[in-house]
């Protein structure tokens, strides 16, 4: 097992306190709000491990995406 690295839990910890903030409070909203999802999506994206092709992923994605769409 990896251990986890301190500073990306110490990342997370600030976009989650920054997205309580951006919700609870008008100030600095809009500086909070150009960067907290910009900043998971980053954070999320350092951990991906591709197992497949891209064009395999995106195929499976979109098929299970279109099953769920259409019983909604």
């Amino acid at each position: 097992m990896k251990e986890r690295d301190f500073f990306i839990d110490v990342l997370k910890g600030w976009g989650i306190i920054l997205v309580i903030w951006g919700h609870s409070s008008q100030f600095l909203f809009n500086e909070i709000y150009s960067f907290h999802m910009p900043l998971f999506f980053f954070l999320s994206g350092c951990f991906f491990n591709w197992k497949m092709s891209s064009k395999d992923f995106v195929k499976k994605k979109v098929r299970q995406l279109l099953i769920l769409y259409s019983f909604y």
